[in-house]
């Protein structure tokens, strides 16, 4: 029997489109046994074929045999909220493929695997490694750094009640982009990342600031405006978690004015408290 642990990941962190992501304390259990055939317990139907798909194409790109299997699944990542549930189920299910045949776990292989499916590291690296993640495709590679958070900072979810599909929210993307907007991404990053190091939440509400895809994608719900209008009003630091729809607040302190930044809403949106997760995926196998 093979126990997984995958967290769930807010990617992007404003202007650090598809390579800037960070694991968070929200999971996805899974218990794995080979079984007489394919039984998934706790999925929905594109999640188990998510699943499966990936076991299945980390067998094939190993040339491993491929067995039925069961899996049960107890999930507090919710679907399509732009928090790493596609990645948590890609993980999960190369991660099997490997450590069901050799009862061990190379991380960069399950790095790689995991990407060449998913096709953009940013949930994927920090799902497996934890923590705050650079990443970067090089050489059909994948390289990444991870960086200090300070503990000072608080991490507030807002989570509608609907969903938004990253297939979707790309589509919405403009097939290109000024030199100026990307000139403004790049310089963004690093005082970002030492923003988020050093605790300088002054520096971090500017710094968090994107010209590359927030902006289209936060036209798709009308929601999106009246929050993000009361958040900078409250000099607040936020970005749009992956592709949507939640969001994702990062405070130095222990903001209690979320709500009222809620007002006038007309989805149901909840307010969470998250940690960073810094162990990234976790496993263990019991004969």
């Amino acid at each position: 029997m093979i126990r997984i642990r995958v967290p769930a990941t807010s990617a992007n962190l404003g202007p650090g489109f598809d390579c800037l992501g960070l694991a968070i304390n929200r999971y996805a259990d899974f218990i794995v046994t080979i079984s007489e055939q394919n039984e998934c317990i706790g999925f929905e139907e594109s999640e188990n074929n998510l699943f499966l798909k990936a076991y299945q194409f980390a067998c094939e790109q190993e040339q491993l045999q491929v067995h039925p299997l069961k899996v049960e699944m107890h999930s507090e990542i919710p679907m399509a909220r732009g928090l790493g549930s596609s990645a948590a189920l890609i993980v999960a299910g190369v991660a099997t493929a490997l450590i069901e045949h050799s009862k061990s776990l190379d991380r960069t292989r399950l790095i790689q695997l995991s990407n060449l499916l998913e096709g953009h590291p940013d949930n994927i690296v920090p799902a497996i490694v934890g923590g705050l993640c650079a990443s970067k495709h090089l050489f059909e590679k994948v390289e990444f750094i991870r960086y200090p958070v300070h503990a000072s900072y608080h991490f507030k979810l807002l989570v509608p009640d609907f969903t938004l599909s990253t297939e979707h929210s790309r589509k919405v993307l403009p097939p290109q982009i000024s030199r100026e907007d990307a000139v403004y991404n790049l310089s963004q990053i690093p005082f970002l990342l030492d923003a988020l190091s050093t605790g300088n939440s002054e520096r971090l509400t500017w710094a968090i600031t994107d010209r590359i895809h927030q902006n289209v994608r936060l036209n798709l719900h009308p929601d999106f405006k009246i929050i993000t209008d009361n958040l900078a009003s409250k000099h607040l630091a936020y970005y749009l978690s992956g592709a949507g729809p939640s969001l994702m607040v990062v405070t130095s302190e222990d903001e209690s004015l979320l709500k009222s930044c809620l007002e006038g809403t007309q989805a149901k949106w909840s307010i969470l408290d998250v940690n960073l997760d810094t162990k990234g995926m976790a496993w263990s196998y019991e004969t």
